[in-house]
């Protein structure tokens, strides 16, 4: 160890060269602390872009969802009062495509809650769709259309 010191002292190292050796032993640290920082504000902002895009599609789902429903709501009023059974088919239809609508639409989510609540308004709907074609119909799509109305807020 005495000689490892006595070759250290014997080498000539200027105060400036000594300085920046000083300077960059600190400073890089605060480099990979930049570095760092730079990486997680970019993970940071991919995951916001993920987020903004997810409640964009969430959105337009759930509008794809508010207007077959009230194309629903529609068709029974109108076969409550004509009892025509071209709109008992086109509410049938519109049936079937808000439960495509909504199993295609939604099963991408791992959400527990969520899938449990689609799951409910899928067997109501269901329930809705081979109900007897009566005044009930309309009677029973107002509560459906009440639940969900439940199931947005």
């Amino acid at each position: 160890m005495h000689k490892w010191l006595q070759r250290v002292s014997n080498i000539n190292i200027s105060i400036k060269t000594l300085t920046l050796l000083g300077f960059s032993l600190v400073a890089l640290p605060l480099v990979f602390a930049f570095l760092y920082s730079a990486k997680q504000v970019n993970n940071l902002s991919q995951q916001g872009t993920s987020a903004i895009f997810n409640v964009a599609e969430l959105v337009e789902r759930n509008r794809k969802v508010s207007h077959v429903q009230s194309r629903l709501e529609r068709f029974a009023g109108q076969y409550a009062v004509l009892k025509d059974d071209d709109l008992l088919d086109s509410f049938k239809q519109q049936c079937q495509l808000l439960e495509s609508t909504l199993s295609s639409s939604f099963n991408s989510y791992k959400d527990k809650a969520l899938i449990k609540v689609i799951q409910s308004y899928l067997w109501q709907l269901k329930k809705l769709e081979t109900s007897s074609p009566n005044h009930t119909l309309y009677f029973n799509l107002r509560m459906f259309k009440l639940s969900s109305v439940l199931w947005a807020s």
